[in-house]
């Protein structure tokens, strides 16, 4: 007879990151906000700039921060206001762009 604390499977995940899950989250909304800042420079010097794929790494994030504990999730929530702010000083740039400037 095995006791649980010698099973393999227990010991593998006695031994796992209890918070991976969160520093998951937090590092995809961190490069998320890393790209939003060099797409913010960019804009404000007036280089046209792509975000197409953000979509689906919002969407990553998104899904990641729901699939949390709330504990966990209360502590992505703040990161995710970051990202906010930053995409909001990205739409800030492009929008006071001179029109017709397409760099």
């Amino acid at each position: 007879m095995t006791h649980p604390q010698d099973d393999l499977a227990t010991l593998l995940f006695a031994r796992a990151d209890p918070d991976a899950e969160r520093n998951a989250a937090i590092g995809v909304a961190r490069s998320v906000q890393r790209t939003l800042r060099v797409a913010t420079s960019l804009a404000k010097v007036g280089r046209r700039i792509d975000i197409g794929g953000l979509e689906d790494w919002v969407g990553r994030l998104t899904a990641r921060a729901l699939d949390l504990d709330p504990p966990d999730g209360r502590v992505v929530r703040l990161v995710l206001m970051e990202v906010l702010a930053e995409l909001d000083r990205l739409e800030h740039a492009v929008r006071a762009r001179p029109p017709g400037v397409d760099g």
